[in-house]
C-alpha cells in the first residue's frame, strides 16, 4: 500500500515537471532586464535615493517590441523592494510640470531606436530637478545589429548633453536574455573626452545575476587630465582677479588674484591647460533670469563658449539652475560707504571743547560773582575801593578765572571768603578746559559723521549698487523701499566711489575685500581715508567658480577647492595681497613723516591771527579811552 502510493507521488510530480513550458522569448527578456535594474539597483543606488524613470517616446511600430509588460515588470520589481522613490515620467508629454523640487540622483531612461535616446535627453533637460552628473542607466530591449557601435551613438549622445556617468544595457543577439552592461572611459590614453570608441563590457547579466557585480558607476575623472584645455572667462576684480600681463599681447595671461592663483594651483594638481578669456567691458557679470534670458558673463557661460566663470561671482538661484558650482570659503559681505566727514578748522576747537550751554553758565557765574563782589563792597568801609568799582571788580574777577595774578585782593573776611570759592571754581574749569583743548588739538576733528541708513535718506543721496547685488534687496521693509527708490545701478565701481568720496553726493554699496584693496586710492594729502564705511554689512554672502552645467570634471574641482583651501593656501594668498598693499601705504607713510613731524606756518597761523586781533582790538580800546578822556576834560568848568 505504501510503495503504491511512493509510486503515485512521484508519477505526479514527473507529470508537472514535464508540463512546464519555457516563457515566451518577448517576456523572458523584459523579466530579465527588469531583474537585472533591480539588482543592479541594490547594489549601485544608496537607500533612499531618487530614481527617475523616463518612458520610451517613439510609438510601437510593426516590428518594435511593446514597453508595457516591462514597464508592468520593472515597477512591479522596484516597488516591492521598497528602497526607493521612484519618479515616472513620459517624455513625450508635451507638459512640463514639476509639483516637486528635487535633485535627481539616478536616471533610468527606455529607448528602442537609437536616435530616441537624444529626444528623451532634451525633453528632461527641460526640467529644474535635470541633474547631468547623476547615474545614467540607458536600457533597450531591441536587439542591435552590432551593440559595440549602438553603445558607442549612445554614449555619444549622453556626452552632447553632458553626462559622463552612465552605462547601457543592451540584450545579447545570442540570447536577449542576457544583458551587456558598456561603460564608457573617455580620458583614458590621454583622450580629453571626445574619443568614444573607448568603450568596454564592464558586465553581463541575466535574471538579476551578474558575472562580475561591479564597474558599472566607476570614476571616469582621472587625477591626471592628460593636459586637456580648461576655458576660463574672467571678470577683473581685485583682490579675486588682477589685470593681465599687459606685456603679453597674443593671450591673456593672468598670474595673481586669489582665484588665479587657486585656478592655476588647480592646473598644476590636475595637470590640464587653462586658456583664459575676458571681456573689453568692465564689471562684465552680466545677469541671467529665470526664464532662462542672460548676459555678460553668463550668456557666455550659457552659450558654452567657456567651461568656467570666475570673478567674485556671487551666488544666486537663478545661476545654481543653470550652472554647477564650487562655493569658496571666503564669505563676502555688502557695505554702505559714504564720504568721511569734513574736518573741522583748528580754530573753531576752542568753541568745541565745551558745548554752548556750559560756556553759558560759566558767563552766568561770572557775572552773578562780580555783581555779589561789587555790591557787597560798597558796604563794607574798610574794603578797598578796588571792589567799590563794577569795572575794576569784573576785572579782577576774570583775572582769576584765567589764572592771573591779582594785585589787589579782598580784604574783609567775607569777601575774601567768596574769592577763596570763585577760586577754586574757576581752577576747576581751567584745568578742564586745558585737559579737553589738548586731547583735541591732538587727533582731528570732524564734523558730524553719517552712520545710518536713515541719515542716508534724510540727506537724499543717491544710492550706488552693483547690479548683481540687487538680490539681497528684496524685502518689503521700510529701508529696502527706500533703498530702491532711490537705487542707480553701478556700472562702474570707481566712478561711483570717486562721486561717494570726492563729490560727497552719493552712497556706495561696496564689497568687503575690494574697498580693503582699493582703499589706499582714496585718501587725502595726509594719508587720511576720504571714505568711511558702515561697521554693519548689508549681506554675507558666499562666492562661486561658476561651471557649465553638466561640466564633467565639477566634483573632482569641488574636491581640489576643498584641499587647497583645507591646507590653508587660499588664506595666505588674501595674506600676502593685502601685506603687499600695506607696504607700498607704509612706504608712502616714511617718505612724508619728515613733512608730517614739522612744525609749519600753518600751524601757527591760528596764533598770530588771535594776537593780531587782540592788539588791534586793544589799540580801538585805547584810542577810544582817549577819545573819552579828552572830551569829559575839554568838558570841565575852570578850563572854559
Amino acid at each position: 500500500m505504501q510503495l503504491g502510493f511512493l509510486l503515485f507521488v512521484l508519477l505526479l510530480i514527473s507529470k508537472t515537471w514535464c508540463s512546464l513550458q519555457p516563457l515566451p522569448d518577448e517576456l523572458s527578456t523584459r523579466l530579465s532586464l527588469a531583474q537585472c535594474i533591480a539588482k543592479a539597483g541594490t547594489i549601485f543606488i544608496p537607500v533612499g535615493e531618487i530614481i527617475l524613470v523616463s518612458l520610451p517616446i517613439r510609438q510601437v511600430g510593426e516590428n518594435e517590441p511593446s514597453a508595457v509588460m516591462l514597464n508592468q515588470l520593472l515597477f512591479n520589481t522596484l516597488f516591492s523592494l521598497c528602497y526607493w522613490p521612484l519618479i515616472v515620467i513620459k517624455p513625450s508629454n508635451k507638459r512640463i510640470d514639476e509639483s516637486y523640487q528635487v535633485n535627481i540622483q539616478n536616471y533610468i531612461v527606455q529607448v528602442r531606436q537609437i536616435t530616441e535616446l537624444n529626444h528623451s535627453l532634451q525633453k528632461l533637460e527641460k526640467y529644474s530637478s535635470w541633474n547631468p552628473h547623476a547615474k545614467f542607466m540607458v536600457v533597450s530591449v531591441t536587439v542591435f545589429e552590432d551593440n559595440m557601435v549602438a553603445a558607442s551613438k549612445f554614449v555619444e549622445q549622453l556626452w552632447a548633453h553632458k553626462v559622463a556617468n552612465g552605462i547601457i544595457l543592451l540584450p545579447s543577439a545570442d540570447d536577449t536574455t542576457v544583458f551587456e552592461t558598456y561603460s564608457w572611459f573617455p580620458f583614458d590614453d590621454g583622450n580629453c573626452g571626445q574619443n568614444f570608441s573607448k568603450l568596454r563590457i564592464v558586465d553581463r547579466c541575466r535574471f538579476g545575476k551578474m558575472t562580475n557585480g561591479n564597474g558599472w558607476f566607476s570614476n571616469k575623472i582621472p587625477h591626471n587630465l592628460n593636459g586637456c584645455p580648461i576655458y576660463i572667462r574672467t571678470v577683473v576684480w581685485p583682490p579675486y582677479v588682477l589685470p593681465p600681463d599687459p606685456n603679453v599681447v597674443d593671450e591673456y595671461r593672468f598670474s595673481d588674484g586669489l582665484e588665479i592663483l587657486l585656478v592655476n594651483t588647480m592646473a598644476e594638481v590636475a595637470h590640464f591647460r587653462v586658456v583664459y578669456t575676458t571681456s573689453e567691458d568692465i564689471q562684465d557679470w552680466g545677469q541671467i533670469f529665470l526664464n532662462g534670458s542672460a548676459t555678460g558673463l553668463m550668456l557666455h557661460m550659457k552659450n558654452e563658449e567657456s567651461d568656467i566663470g570666475i570673478g567674485a561671482i556671487a551666488a544666486s538661484k537663478e545661476a545654481n539652475r543653470y550652472f554647477d558650482a564650487v562655493t569658496y570659503p571666503i564669505p563676502e559681505s555688502l557695505k554702505w560707504c559714504v564720504a568721511k566727514a569734513k574736518l573741522i578748522p583748528s580754530w573753531k576747537y576752542f568753541f568745541n571743547v565745551i558745548q554752548p550751554e556750559t560756556y553759558l553758565c560759566v558767563i552766568f557765574a561770572f557775572f552773578a560773582v562780580s555783581i555779589c563782589m561789587w555790591r557787597l563792597s560798597r558796604y563794607r568801609p574798610g574794603e578797598s575801593t578796588s571792589y567799590k568799582s563794577f569795572q575794576s571788580c569784573a576785572q579782577n574777577m576774570f583775572g582769576a578765572m584765567l589764572n592771573v595774578p591779582i594785585k589787589i585782593v579782598p580784604r574783609t573776611n567775607f569777601l575774601r571768603a567768596m574769592f577763596l570759592v570763585w577760586i577754586f571754581f574757576t581752577l576747576h574749569i581751567n584745568v578742564a578746559y586745558q585737559t579737553f583743548l589738548m586731547s583735541v588739538f591732538s587727533h582731528p576733528q570732524y564734523e558730524h559723521q553719517l552712520n545710518t541708513v536713515e541719515e542716508l535718506f534724510n540727506n537724499n543721496l543717491s544710492l550706488w549698487c552693483l547690479p548683481t547685488y540687487k538680490q539681497f534687496f528684496n524685502n518689503k521693509d521700510w529701508v529696502t523701499l527706500n533703498v530702491m527708490r532711490q537705487w542707480k545701478d553701478c556700472t562702474d565701481i570707481n566712478k561711483c566711489l570717486h562721486f561717494t568720496a570726492y563729490e560727497q553726493t552719493a552712497a556706495t554699496c561696496t564689497p568687503r575685500l575690494y574697498l580693503k584693496y582699493i582703499s589706499n586710492l582714496y585718501v587725502d594729502k595726509d594719508h587720511n581715508s576720504l571714505l568711511h564705511c558702515f561697521e554693519n554689512s548689508i549681506a554675507t554672502f558666499p562666492l562661486q567658480m561658476l561651471m557649465r552645467k553638466g561640466f564633467p570634471f565639477h566634483r573632482y574641482f569641488s574636491k581640489l577647492v576643498g584641499w587647497i583651501s583645507a591646507a590653508g593656501f587660499t588664506a595666505h594668498w588674501e595674506k600676502k595681497i593685502f601685506q603687499y598693499i600695506e607696504e607700498e601705504d607704509l612706504s608712502d607713510l616714511q617718505e612724508d613723516s619728515r613733512a608730517l613731524f614739522t612744525i609749519e606756518i600753518n600751524h601757527l597761523i591760528l596764533l598770530f591771527v588771535m594776537l593780531g586781533v587782540s592788539y588791534v582790538v586793544g589799540l580801538i580800546v585805547l584810542l577810544l579811552e582817549i577819545y573819552y578822556d579828552k572830551k569829559k576834560i575839554s568838558q570841565l568848568p575852570y578850563l572854559k
